[in-house]
């Protein structure tokens, strides 16, 4: 009987070495791996949605950021457009006219009436980013056909420092040189091919800037409408708006 007790026990644990037995105990661990895996995954595509993120981040990071104390500045308050879209060039100039009307036959009073008759002129635009990345200057030219014969030009001078809006100057650019014909040049060209000119600077007005960029390429869109500037007591030039919206940096 001790015999075949002792077999018994033997045969027990001959099963339990077995490969059948290692089977069985492996396949109840398994769901633990199983769950680890699927938590790894998780963990992964929790990365990949952060990764996305990111880059989303990075792309709107190419659009210069415009603080909100801009709306104060002076003399131009600049504004964040959100809604309303520009067109490619449009120069608008608002000229004061003077009405005289007799108010009273016989005292023979005279009532004096001032009124702003507009001046819409199809325009070519250019940008161009002059610096680096740190800090540079982004120059919006606005060449409308009704200030060809006076030789005059708008531009909008963006300053930027690390990539964020530090001021904003609309100028009005003139050639001096009466025989020079109009090259489409900013200041900086100008400068460079020694043409004289004159300047004249905003002295109010307001500014709502769509898009605004100086990442190098050909999508590169830059957009905005400068609104009732006047430069001075300029009676040629009048209250100037203007938009443009482009695409490319020259």
């Amino acid at each position: 009987m001790k015999k075949n007790f002792l077999f018994l026990v033997l045969a027990l644990l001959g099963f339990c070495l077995s490969p059948c037995a290692l089977r069985a105990q492996t396949s109840q661990t398994a769901p633990k791996k199983s769950h680890h895996l699927s938590h790894a995954n998780r963990s992964k595509s929790k990365k990949k949605s952060r990764l996305k993120k990111k880059v989303k981040k990075k792309r709107n990071l190419q659009e210069i950021f415009i603080p909100k104390d801009s709306i104060h500045w002076k003399p131009v308050q600049v504004f964040k457009e959100k809604k309303r879209e520009f067109k490619s060039a449009l120069f608008v100039r608002q000229i004061h006219q003077v009405v005289e009307k007799i108010k009273n036959k016989k005292t023979k009073k005279i009532k004096i009436k001032k009124f702003l008759k507009g001046d819409n002129s199809p325009a070519k635009a250019f940008a161009a980013f002059y610096g680096d990345k740190s800090k540079g200057e982004l120059v919006v030219s606005v060449f409308p056909k009704s200030l060809e014969v006076l030789r005059k030009h708008l531009e909008l001078r963006f300053s930027i420092s690390q990539g964020r809006l530090t001021k904003v100057s609309p100028v009005i650019v003139s050639i001096l040189d009466e025989g020079q014909k109009e090259k489409f040049l900013n200041y900086h060209q100008l400068e460079n091919h020694k043409i004289a000119f004159s300047e004249d600077f905003a002295s109010s007005g307001k500014l709502w800037v769509l898009h605004l960029s100086v990442q190098k390429g050909k999508k590169t869109l830059n957009s905005a409408r400068l609104e009732m500037a006047t430069f001075g007591e300029n009676a040629i030039l009048g209250v100037v708006s203007a938009e443009f919206s482009i695409r490319g940096l020259r």
